[in-house]
Formats: C-alpha cells, sequence, structure tokens
C-alpha cells in the first residue's frame, strides 16, 4: 500500500512536469489517485470492521468468564 502511494506519486511529478498544461494529469493522475485512495480505505475498513469484530467477541468471552464465576460461587455478583 505504501509502495502504490510513493509510485503514483512519482508518476504524478513525471506527467505534472512533462506535459502542457497537465492534461495527462487530469487524465491519467486523478483516477490512479482515486483508486489508491480507495484501495486505502477499504483497508482502513476492514480494519475497524475486524477490531469492532474483536471487541465483541472479547467482551463475549469476558461475560462467559465471569458467568461461570458466578455460578460457582468464585465471581462477584
Amino acid at each position: 500500500m505504501k509502495y502504490a502511494i510513493n509510485y503514483t506519486h512519482f508518476i504524478w511529478f513525471l506527467l505534472w512536469r512533462s506535459t502542457p498544461e497537465h492534461l495527462l494529469q487530469t487524465a491519467i493522475i486523478a483516477p490512479l489517485t482515486g483508486i489508491v485512495l480507495i484501495m486505502v480505505l477499504t483497508r482502513l475498513a476492514d480494519f475497524l470492521v475486524a477490531l469492532l469484530l474483536g471487541w465483541g467477541v472479547f467482551l463475549l468471552v469476558l461475560s462467559a468468564v465471569r458467568a461461570v464465576a458466578v455460578r460457582f460461587g468464585r465471581g462477584v455478583r
């Protein structure tokens, strides 16, 4: 992901410096930048979903452990 962003910046720099009126920048680099941005946001969303699911499983296990401890008289009611 980091390399894709660096590659996009490099290509953007080359085309921006070498084309008159930045026509290729608009035609090529804008879609590439959008694609990279979508990739980054998708990975961020995947991470956040995994984090929330992990937190939910942790709370579920914690609740089950507490219920077992209360059942056998070792927990706080």
